[in-house]
């Protein structure tokens, strides 16, 4: 008898309701994989991460992850959160996977958009794992916050911002 294959994801959220959205994401790919797949989640919200052991445990967690999903308002990434990051890049032994950044409603008024999207870019070439960004629809408070007084944005930012929406997200796919 063949046995699921088991993805490690973890999950960091700012807060409840980004926690609650992410689940309801992780939710959604445990339906659509079936039993294809099976999944071991470790969760934790920004505020954790403040606390050493907590800190610990999330890091090792990231070392062996398959998918680091981040569930954001869009704020840049507090100091504590940035410091774990670090500390995940000297942990890290798996060389594939995903980091996913959600952008969760309501975008926060002060968001740093394109702050947190380079970090997180940059954060997932360093951990050795493709970088995806999941950006809500309508994403129109993520470009207002994008363009700032400016109204131009990157490259990178307008492809993401541009791109249709997927009809389904599959691993496989």
């Amino acid at each position: 008898m063949e046995t699921a294959e088991v993805c490690q994801a973890v999950v960091v959220a700012e807060d409840s309701s980004t926690q609650i959205s992410a689940m309801e994401l992780c939710d959604r790919l445990l339906k659509q994989l079936g039993d294809e797949l099976q999944f071991n989640f470790h969760s934790c919200r920004f505020k954790e991460l403040s606390d050493p052991h907590h800190a610990r445990a999330a890091a090792q967690a990231v070392a062996r992850a398959d998918i680091l999903l981040v569930a954001t308002h869009g704020d840049d990434l507090p100091a504590s959160v940035r410091s774990w990051l670090e500390s995940c890049y000297e942990l890290r032994t798996v060389s594939v996977g995903a980091l996913a950044l959600l952008f969760v409603e309501p975008i926060s008024a002060s968001a740093a958009v394109s702050d947190l999207v380079g970090r997180l870019h940059a954060a997932a070439g360093r951990l050795r794992m493709d970088f995806l960004p999941l950006v809500p629809q309508p994403a129109e408070p993520i470009r207002k916050a994008l363009q700032g007084g400016s109204g131009s944005m990157n490259p990178l930012l307008k492809g993401i911002l541009n791109r249709p929406p997927p009809d389904h997200w599959g691993i496989n796919e």
